[in-house]
């Protein structure tokens, strides 16, 4: 814990089987490198990347904005947009493309 008059960083173990960074909510937390990417992973691997300009989930090399790769043989990659499973009126769930302001129709 680190506590700098009123305001505090936790980073630690949480529940007795799950680690965490929590921050209060005077301030947001930054995460930053000045060698390179900031990497998540599970089991000491890489499972998402994030660049100065991009980020990479499957790939540590991202070639645009955003990269989703699954290299598993068989598998395909999905990318799901959901809206919840919700009937509200006004409701969907969409993917959209646009160029500039100006959405492109597929």
């Amino acid at each position: 814990r680190l506590i700098d008059g009123t305001n505090q960083f936790n980073m630690g173990l949480w529940d007795g089987s799950n680690y965490r960074f929590e921050g209060d909510a005077n301030r947001p937390i930054y995460m930053t490198s000045y060698e390179g990417n900031i990497n998540f992973g599970i089991s000491g691997g890489t499972t998402m990347t994030i660049q100065n300009t991009a980020v990479g989930i499957g790939t540590t090399s991202p070639l645009g904005k955003l990269m989703v790769q699954d290299d598993t043989a068989g598998s395909p990659t999905r990318i799901i947009v959901s809206n919840g499973g919700t009937a509200q009126s006004g409701t969907a769930a969409r993917l959209s493309f646009y160029e500039g302001t100006t959405e492109k129709k597929m």
